[in-house]
């Protein structure tokens, strides 16, 4: 009788985790390259598998993962990167939902989808970027101690809250803030070759549409080199770091 007792309720946790599962299912990794590691639970990801709501996706050396969620929102993550998938919220019927994202360090480009501009925000160690129907990269790291995030728009808007609560806008593709945890922000800097001189060692990723960025300015790689045509450069600063 115990073991059965035992059988049972083994049985009825698996279908409640396994219910717990799909009811968080947010999307699926649509693109993996090389070493790219889910949380929930923990494994290798490859194409097609889901992810979940709370899972944390970490890349390793040349590796670089897609990810589509299901109101078509693409994140693209770029080599050492680390990005939590903090909150997913989405009403299909009426595009309306929320969707917060922690990117602790690396390179990523967003792509938002179908739900309202407001409803998406992409934290930083830095700062939190409220996304207002837009393509952005963003890369983070730590240069000389300090944790560093260069936010680039490529198309749409930005709107950038800061630890102290000040608010800095992007609307202008092409441009960049430059912000670290010292209270240091530069920007809007117009194009790569003003990040390239506020940073005093850029080592960025190259951006999956090829379009230039600091290393094509600067020269060099950083020592890493592209990965093909879907795949980013070493990402960023002090590369032992990234």
């Amino acid at each position: 009788m115990m073991i059965r007792l035992v059988a049972a309720v083994t049985t009825l946790a698996a279908v409640l985790v396994s219910g717990a599962a799909l009811a968080d299912k947010i999307g699926v990794a649509s693109v993996v390259t090389n070493s790219v590691q889910g949380s929930s639970p923990q494994r290798a990801l490859a194409v097609g598998n889901d992810v979940f709501s709370a899972e944390r996706i970490r890349t390793g050396e040349a590796s670089s993962a897609q990810l589509m969620f299901l109101d078509s929102t693409n994140v693209n993550i770029g080599a050492r990167s680390e990005l939590t998938l903090d909150r997913f919220v989405y009403n299909p019927s009426r595009g309306t939902g929320n969707v917060v994202v922690t990117a602790s360090k690396g390179a990523f480009r967003f792509i938002t989808g179908s739900q309202n501009p407001t409803s998406y925000a992409i934290k930083t160690p830095v700062a939190t970027i409220g996304v207002r129907g837009t393509i952005v990269d963003v890369r983070t790291g730590t240069m000389n101690g300090v944790n560093t995030t260069v936010i680039s728009l490529i198309e749409g808007k930005v709107i950038i809250t800061l630890l102290n609560g000040r608010q800095v806008t992007l609307d202008k593709p092409g441009t960049s803030y430059v912000i670290k945890s010292d209270g240091l922000v530069q920007g809007p800097l117009m194009g790569n070759g003003q990040v390239a001189n506020f940073l005093s060692e850029p080592k960025l990723y190259e951006p999956p549409d090829h379009r230039m960025d600091l290393i094509d300015v600067l020269g060099h790689d950083g020592g890493g080199g592209p990965t093909g045509r879907r795949g980013f450069r070493n990402c960023t600063f002090a590369a032992a770091n990234c």
